[in-house]
């Protein structure tokens, strides 16, 4: 369809509107006035202009719908866009960073995932000259693994000298407005109410989820477990275990137990809902009777997972500990990766204090 100007628009339709007055004009003043072809002329001109008019209107119409429409794309707002995740990576080891970033990936497209890769100099190495100025300037060396691996991801990386980690992390988070920081953990898993003093502090003041990572093995993420009893921590962790399903395209096995009639507070967990967020076909639910939980979960595990993602345990939100006993039964009875989720709480203790922190050059 042939498209015109408003303007030039105009004066053909001026021209189709004087055109049959002419015509007629013309015939009239001819030997044809008296001829049936006169009045065969003066039928078709009407209909020849009045298809004319039409098809140039129409054609404006769908002009003015296809302007329309890219004017309402053009001005969608924000809100209606896929929201960016999160995502901070405290990385201490060189070899933690790559699986770090592995768990990071899992949990959103690239394209809305935001992935910030942070190492903390201690400020009394950095007085005591156990890295030269030549090595702040450079790139950290447990971050290359991870910018290495990261490929076409975009992550920014990130060198603080601090006196205090946990409140300078806890910092970092809020001003990255982090949906999740990730913490890599190479201790012993156990119950104990010991904790080291920066975890303490990242559990008890962090504003956003928290998720420690016990890696066991280097191979792809394809099988998760999860036992899920109910309760902030666990609601955390069910949200990651829904993101690992669509993003990480990972099947998930859930098992969860009903309490009995009449004990407990919380309403029972509904299956319909778990299943909620999860993608098509990557979900198993597995009820189990009262008080069998944690025995048929650590069953479970002996099927061959990758990844088992939990709940912390209530204690953590206190900073006096971040595993229960079944936390402790899955570290020792598989060889499955774990992943322990604090849930944010809004009723948090309010952020410890900045300590005079660096950037490293």
């Amino acid at each position: 369809m042939l498209r015109l100007r408003p303007a030039y628009r105009i004066l053909v339709l001026a021209g189709l509107g004087f055109l049959p007055l002419l015509l007629v004009a013309l015939v009239a003043m001819s030997d044809m006035a008296h001829n049936a072809w006169f009045y065969l002329v003066l039928l078709l001109i009407p209909l020849f202009s009045a298809a004319a008019l039409f098809l140039l209107t129409r054609d404006r119409t769908a002009e003015t719908v296809a302007d329309r429409d890219r004017a309402l794309r053009s001005a969608r707002p924000d809100r209606e866009r896929p929201p960016v995740y999160s995502v901070l990576v405290s990385v201490t080891l060189p070899s933690a960073g790559v699986e770090l970033l592995r768990v990071a990936r899992a949990l959103a497209p690239p394209e809305h995932l935001r992935v910030t890769a942070l190492h903390m100099w201690p400020e009394e190495r950095f007085r005591a000259g156990a890295f030269t100025r030549q090595d702040a300037d450079e790139t950290p060396a447990p971050l290359r693994p991870l910018l290495e691996a990261a490929g076409e991801l975009a992550v920014e990386p990130l060198c603080l000298v601090t006196a205090d980690v946990g409140a300078d992390l806890t910092a970092v988070a809020r001003e990255h407005q982090a949906d999740l920081v990730l913490l890599g953990w190479h201790e012993p898993v156990s119950p104990s109410d010991y904790l080291p003093a920066p975890i303490q502090t990242i559990l008890r003041h962090t504003s956003s989820d928290v998720a420690v990572y016990l890696a066991r093995h280097f191979r792809p993420i394809r099988r998760v477990l999860m036992s899920y009893t109910g309760g902030c921590h666990d609601e955390a962790a069910l949200n990651l275990a829904r993101r690992l399903s669509r993003y990480g395209n990972v099947k998930v096995t859930l098992v969860y137990a009903k309490p009995p009639r009449g004990e407990g507070d919380d309403p029972p967990p509904d299956p319909d809902r778990i299943v909620e967020g999860f993608a098509p076909n990557r979900v198993h639910l597995k009820r189990v009777a009262h008080g069998e939980l944690i025995e048929a979960a650590v069953r479970e595990a002996w099927m061959g997972y990758d990844l088992i993602v939990a709940g912390a345990s209530e204690r953590a939100e206190r900073g006096t500990g971040l595993f229960s006993e079944r936390h402790e039964r899955w570290a020792f009875a598989t060889a499955a990766s774990l992943l322990v989720v604090q849930g944010f709480r809004p009723d948090a203790p309010p952020e410890p204090p900045v300590s005079n922190t660096r950037s490293a050059p």
